[in-house]
């Protein structure tokens, strides 16, 4: 009896053991949700979020970033390209990330914003691959408190298709 009791334990372990692997194995492919769900994740995280107008395409922004992703620029290329993404913030003490991400992709760049308070605007530039499609950035963090403004430059406008704070109305 104590035999078999041993036999049982070792394959319900190597049993859950295959199952947990198989779980972590699956892709994660990140989708644009519905419109609804976007503004009420923005109106939680966002105190104010406003593309600029014109030719520049620009983002400025107060939030309290939590956890969740709170998507707030939808950019859809006609082309794979590389741009210039500079953002200068402030914040409060604490945790908060700005990435982005392509619909359908696994992949995700996230870029942590400096931990300690900072009362002075800081300034950052990095080269961004945007992908064919619609590429969406967006903010974590843990509660802080931030003021970010970021724009994307240094490409051919006329490879933009759409670019808000919104993602495109689902067509029914």
């Amino acid at each position: 009896m104590r035999k078999n009791y041993k036999t049982y334990l070792v394959c319900g372990v190597l049993l859950l053991g295959l199952t947990a692997c198989q779980a972590q194995t699956q892709p994660v492919s990140h989708t644009i949700l519905p419109t609804e769900t976007v503004a009420q994740i923005q109106q939680e995280t966002y105190q104010s979020l406003q593309k600029s107008d014109g030719d520049i395409l620009a983002v400025n922004l107060e939030a309290t970033p939590s956890e969740t992703e709170a998507p707030f620029f939808y950019i859809e290329v006609a082309q794979d390209t590389e741009a210039t993404f500079s953002f200068d913030f402030t914040k409060t003490e604490g945790i908060a990330n700005i990435g982005y991400y392509q619909q359908g992709s696994t992949e995700k760049i996230s870029v942590p914003l400096d931990s300690s308070a900072v009362e002075q605007e800081i300034s950052n530039e990095l080269t961004v691959p945007l992908k064919k499609g619609m590429n969406v950035f967006y903010m974590t963090g843990d509660g802080c408190q931030c003021a970010l403004r970021c724009e994307l430059r240094d490409f051919d406008m006329q490879n933009i298709r759409f670019a808000d704070t919104l993602p495109p109305a689902v067509q029914e």
